[in-house]
């Protein structure tokens, strides 16, 4: 169960009560979002749709702390999860301006992020400045490296993995490409949507291609990439690659306070996998939009194949795989100790900005 934090007084209080039940609407109204039911229904959620539906104007909170719950909800994916929650019981309104919202949700890579915890005004917002400590995909493998090495420790919940944040990280690459056998995968970490991302099937020879070349250039611009042991032997459900996702949130970082979310989701891909054709995403990539081209993508997903909740994942490893319940049970605690070192590789890092608390 989460806790408040109550060293910073009640100001403080107040604005992680309103972000916590502003965030039980993802957590505990909507769960069939989650197990596929209801964006099965819809043909699943669009993370490039414009922001052009209309809001209904709300007050702020009263003089006399009285919080009336306005929120401006930015991204096509918050706001269809969020306002089904807001259409309920809870008074929430939508607003039409950030600084008409006591609650103003931000997409990942808003530029406002740091303005907005500078000078929040008694407002709850999402993110927090540090945020890319954790967000972003090379300096959380390099904190998760540096926190291993410091406390003598070796077991890492991540693949081979190697930051290339630096023009040296892309000398040393160089030089040790001889010896990294195997395939690799090359990703900016800068994109989403499994955009940027290039499958390297010998590494010795890629490093001297045009295409090296052009991620130096990018990192001297100060783009980030992370190269990573591409795991050749997955688990496959139904014949397919495929991606679990937990949801957790980080409620506070002084003190630390982590919830995570009892029932994930379970992403599989539209084609069956196979260990080459590395150029054909929509058997190696585990995201939904590189899905979307296969030609009976909205019938699968319709049909619940393409995303599956996490009880359904552990009926089909018992039923199926034969694998024992508790074995399926050990899978998922794994997942969860892979989220504790990360929060233990970063917690001293999101401490660093006092408006992150």
């Amino acid at each position: 169960m989460l806790r408040v934090p109550t060293r910073h007084g009640t100001s403080t209080r107040r604005k992680w009560a309103c972000l916590l039940a502003a965030l039980a609407f993802l957590l505990v109204r909507v769960p069939g979002i989650l197990d596929g039911g209801s964006e099965a229904a819809g043909g699943g959620f669009d993370d490039d749709a414009e922001d052009g539906v209309p809001f209904l104007r709300g007050p702020r909170c009263t003089p006399d702390g009285t919080c009336l719950r306005t929120a401006f909800i930015q991204g096509h994916n918050a706001r269809r999860l969020l306002t089904q929650g807001l259409a309920g019981s809870v008074p929430w309104q939508l607003v039409q301006r950030p600084e008409d919202a006591t609650l103003f949700w931000m997409r990942n890579r808003d530029k406002r992020a740091e303005a907005v915890a500078a000078g929040d005004g008694g407002r709850v917002f999402n993110k927090i400045p540090a945020r890319w400590q954790v967000a972003d995909k090379a300096l959380l493998a390099a904190n998760v490296h540096a926190f291993l090495r410091s406390n003598g420790l070796s077991d890492s919940p991540l693949p081979e993995t190697v930051p290339l944040v630096t023009v040296a990280d892309m000398n040393t690459l160089s030089k040790k490409a001889a010896a990294m056998p195997g395939i690799w995968i090359v990703k900016m970490t800068s994109e989403s949507m499994g955009r940027g991302i290039e499958i390297v099937t010998d590494m010795a020879a890629w490093v001297r291609s045009p295409t090296f070349s052009n991620v130096a250039a990018e990192v001297l611009k100060g783009e980030r990439f992370v190269c990573q042991k591409y795991v050749t032997n997955p688990l496959l459900l139904n014949g397919r690659k495929s991606e679990c996702r937990l949801y957790w949130l980080l409620a506070s970082v002084n003190p630390m306070i982590v919830a995570v979310f009892h029932e994930g989701q379970v992403r599989l891909n539209s084609m069956p996998y196979q260990n080459h054709s590395f150029d054909n995403p929509m058997i190696h990539l585990t995201n939904v939009h590189q899905q979307r081209d296969h030609p009976e993508f909205e019938q699968m997903l319709k049909e619940g194949k393409l995303k599956w909740s996490m009880t359904r994942w552990k009926e089909y490893l018992v039923a199926e795989m034969k694998v024992k319940p508790e074995v399926a049970d050990g899978l998922l605690v794994r997942m969860k100790w892979s989220l504790v070192r990360v929060v233990n590789a970063t917690t001293d890092l999101l401490r660093l900005d006092t408006h992150s608390k």
